[in-house]
Order: C-alpha cells, then sequence, then structure tokens
C-alpha cells in the first residue's frame, strides 16, 4: 500500500481522520491507520459496509464514545457500574498499539485499575489488534491462559502486586 495522505472530515460533533485506500473503483475506506491490508482481507471486512444500518451504527458508537449521545438504556446499570471505576482482580494482559489514534498516548496509566497479575504491553500497530498484530494478540491471550493454570495449580493462588 503507497503512503496516503491522512484526511480528514468535520461534523457538528466530531472529526474523523482518515486515509482513504481499497479497490480504486468504490468508495474510499476508512481503516486503522498503517493497517498493511492486501485485496483478500478487504473485501472480508467490506461486506460489513453493506449492512443498511452501517453508518448509523458507526456514527451513534463514535458520538456515544465521546460522550455526545446516550447509549442504550438497556446497558446503563453496567455503565454506572463502570462508573465507579472498580478493580480488576483476574489475570490480564492489556496491549496497546503505538498508533492507536482512538488512544494517543496508550493505556499504561490505567495499570494501577489491575490487582491481580498484569502486564502492559505496546505493540507495533494500530487500533484492530486482532489482525495487525495477530501473534502479539495469541502471545496475550496464551500468557493469560497460562496465569489461570498457573492459579488451578497452586495452593495459596497467585500473588498479587
Amino acid at each position: 500500500m503507497d503512503e496516503q495522505p491522512v484526511r480528514s472530515v468535520e461534523t457538528d460533533a466530531l472529526r474523523i481522520a482518515y486515509v482513504e485506500h481499497g479497490p480504486t473503483n468504490g468508495w474510499p475506506v476508512i481503516l486503522s491507520p498503517g493497517w498493511q491490508f492486501d485485496e483478500e482481507t478487504f473485501a472480508r471486512s467490506a461486506v460489513a459496509f453493506e449492512n443498511p444500518d452501517f453508518v448509523d451504527v458507526v456514527i451513534h458508537c463514535y458520538r456515544w464514545v465521546f460522550g455526545l449521545e446516550a447509549g442504550d438504556p438497556a446497558l446503563q446499570p453496567l455503565e454506572d457500574q463502570l462508573a465507579l471505576k472498580p478493580t480488576v482482580k483476574v489475570p490480564t494482559v492489556t496491549i496497546d498499539g503505538s498508533t492507536d489514534p482512538l488512544k494517543p498516548g496508550g493505556t499504561a496509566e490505567h495499570a494501577r485499575m489491575f490487582v491481580g497479575l498484569h502486564e502492559h504491553r505496546v505493540v507495533d500497530a494500530g487500533h484492530n489488534l486482532p489482525q495487525q498484530a495477530p501473534q502479539a494478540f495469541a502471545d496475550a491471550i496464551i500468557k493469560v491462559r497460562d496465569w489461570f493454570l498457573l492459579e488451578r495449580h497452586t495452593d495459596d493462588g497467585l500473588r498479587r502486586r
């Protein structure tokens, strides 16, 4: 993929930066910066664009993330619990993509929220870690699995920080 200029679309609610890529005979596609995807991967992803509510769902999601729109009322009790910022007690690996435009600077400052075993990793990827960095993503899953196996075979449980 040739290096494309970053462009943006600005509305009354938000500004979206993007890089155009995709087949030359169609609409430009907004995907995670730096993601070197092939035509087959694009074709599998593009199926989602055909859903009649795709644009409405995506715009609502971003508006909700930025606090500009209410979420699903059925999920509000969970949102209220999460707003209290409870600690995470289960073994966890957190991963940041070094070029993730949705979390500039990453999430390392959240480490204090993890009171069980925790590892924070930064990988060379954007926001779509399972596709952009599949080995790093799989390694994180295996690490957590190993911690759970260790816990099951340890009489006194896992060491806490």
